[in-house]
């Protein structure tokens, strides 16, 4: 790993007890986290779940996985800034940001329209003049006869 961070993946064995290894491995990244660049960061990561496939010729456990997944993504789950989903092209909510997103938004169901009321959607397809092609969604209202 980097100067920075106090794990040497070379002195590290994974006979024994893996699982506690790699608790203790997996802890001490997070520790050393903001002081590690990504690319550092997902270098080191790849060594060790290379080098602990190789010496218990097994895959991780799915709890470790995550785990290190989650340490990847720590900059965006992380971002709690309101303009969040409108600032970065691809944005990931995490649980809670989900929840308080679900929360604030009006789900139009039942929505009434003048005398309709909204019963559902369908997609639309339709391709422009040079080929591109684009997606929508068409909103279908039920008007009492």
């Amino acid at each position: 790993m980097t100067k920075e961070s106090r794990i040497c993946i070379d002195e590290i064995s994974f006979k024994g007890n893996d699982k506690e290894i790699i608790n203790r491995l997996i802890n001490q990244l997070y520790l050393d986290a903001a002081s590690i660049s990504r690319k550092e960061l997902i270098a080191t990561i790849k060594m060790i779940t290379d080098k602990y496939v190789s010496e218990t010729g097994k895959r991780m456990n799915n709890r470790s996985l995550e785990a290190l997944g989650t340490l990847l993504l720590r900059e965006e789950l992380t971002d709690n800034h309101p303009d969040k989903m409108s600032r970065v092209e691809y944005p990931m909510m995490s649980d809670s940001q989900y929840k308080r997103r679900l929360s604030s938004e009006v789900f139009n169901h039942d929505l009434n329209i003048g005398t309709g009321v909204l019963i559902g959607h369908r997609a639309l397809y339709h391709a422009d003049s040079k080929g591109k092609s684009y997606h929508g969604r068409q909103a279908i209202y039920r008007y009492p006869n």
